[in-house]
């Protein structure tokens, strides 16, 4: 190594020069906004002339300056649904340092996501309209919506120099990136209605059963009521003991007759036992 390149080591040493910035699951979160519908993040590479830089194993990004320039360079490409803003762009910081100046720029060739990549294989980039990081209590947040467009966007973070300090000092942070915006409304839209023609409707045969023809009747047959008095040639003959003057009293009536023998057979009777008894009270017969 040579005595500058020890120099510079040990300045960065000596200042505490190495600071780290991750955010816990910030690719996960990007996707994450990515499925829901706003900007993230979709992937990341950063390139360097940093001595002994190798690739970072959680997929984390770097930026770097020395007094003689930019020694890491990182690049991310965010995708931005239309209709999403503002769009954010998001850096968080375990160690609370946020004392450097980042830019956000818009890059100016396509790339291709590469952990410490060669610095002659970084995309060049354009700073016009650049968006400065702003710090925060964890990190660093900056409103990106100027800079990005509806589809996906190459977006470079350069370190800046050390402006305030008497003796710039060389510094690298390492990083996850993510973008985030509200969830684009969505606006529902039904297809085109294709007009029909309309046809008559199919004619249906009648469900009336036919009409059985009408059934006349003979007119209802009048009954006549029954006589109130008895028909002159009474087949059963007058009643009992009635004198019609057709035939003398009791002749050709058995009834009638009945009607004389009954009482006189009773007197017969009476007769004959009271004259028993005298006979037999004269001793006339025996009892």
């Amino acid at each position: 190594m040579s005595g500058r390149g020890t120099a510079r080591v040990a300045r960065s040493v000596l200042a505490g020069g190495v600071l780290a910035l991750t955010g816990a699951g910030l690719w996960a979160g990007s996707s994450a906004a990515a499925a829901a519908g706003g900007a993230a993040v979709v992937d990341g590479g950063w390139w360097t002339s940093r001595p002994g830089a190798a690739a970072n194993a959680d997929g984390s990004l770097e930026v770097g300056r020395t007094p003689e320039g930019i020694q890491s360079l990182a690049a991310v490409h965010v995708s931005v649904p239309a209709g999403s803003a503002p769009v954010t762009l998001t850096l968080g910081t375990t160690n609370g340092q946020t004392t450097h100046v980042l830019w956000v720029c818009r890059t100016s060739s396509a790339f291709t996501a590469t952990q410490a990549g060669a610095m002659a294989a970084a995309p060049t980039y354009g700073c016009a309209g650049h968006v400065v990081l702003s710090a925060t209590a964890t990190g660093f947040r900056a409103d990106i919506t100027s800079l990005v467009r509806p589809g996906v966007t190459g977006l470079a973070i350069v370190a800046q120099p050390d402006a305030g300090s008497l003796l710039p000092l060389p510094y690298t942070y390492v990083f996850h990136a993510q973008a985030s915006s509200p969830t684009p409304a969505t606006t529902t839209t039904s297809p085109p209605t294709t007009p029909t023609t309309a046809f008559p409707p199919p004619t249906s045969p009648p469900t009336t059963a036919p009409t059985a023809p009408a059934t006349t009747l003979p007119p209802a047959t009048t009954v006549p009521p029954p006589p109130t008095t008895a028909p002159a040639d009474n087949t059963f003959g007058p009643p009992l003991g009635v004198n019609t003057g057709d035939a003398p009293s009791g002749e050709g009536k058995p009834w009638g007759r009945l009607l004389v023998l009954v009482p006189l057979c009773g007197l017969a009777g009476v007769g004959s036992v009271y004259g028993r008894r005298i006979v037999a009270s004269r001793g006339l017969l025996a009892p």
